[in-house]
């Protein structure tokens, strides 16, 4: 018996979409999350917000100090601060650590 995130792919409630296809697709009555976005370029995520179709939300989570380009200017995250100013976007931030307890405190002794 298929776990309910398996069914729903099964009736295409849920797709999952690499970045590659996104061009030349609208994603209407959706909801979109872009994972890992720190690892997006400012260009890549112009692209992703211009699928956003109608009657849908498009989520992009990800960690600014955990950006994998070679130039941190590059990712996206550098343009988000811009964002701030639209009606239509809105920020969370998890300012406590969601995963193991011990992370806190073995990367201030890497880091330090």
């Amino acid at each position: 018996k298929p776990n309910i995130t398996e069914k729903m792919i099964l009736e295409n409630q849920i797709e999952i979409v690499p970045l590659s296809y996104f061009r030349g697709r609208t994603f209407d009555n959706a909801v979109c999350i872009v994972d890992e976005f720190q690892n997006l370029t400012s260009e890549q995520l112009a692209m992703c917000i211009g699928r956003l179709g109608k009657n849908s939300t498009m989520m992009f989570c990800g960690d600014p100090d955990q950006v994998d380009l070679r130039w941190d200017r590059e990712s996206a995250v550098a343009n988000m601060e811009k964002l701030r100013k639209s009606q239509y976007v809105y920020f969370a931030e998890l300012t406590e650590n969601h995963r193991h307890p011990a992370l806190k405190e073995v990367l201030e002794l890497l880091y330090k």
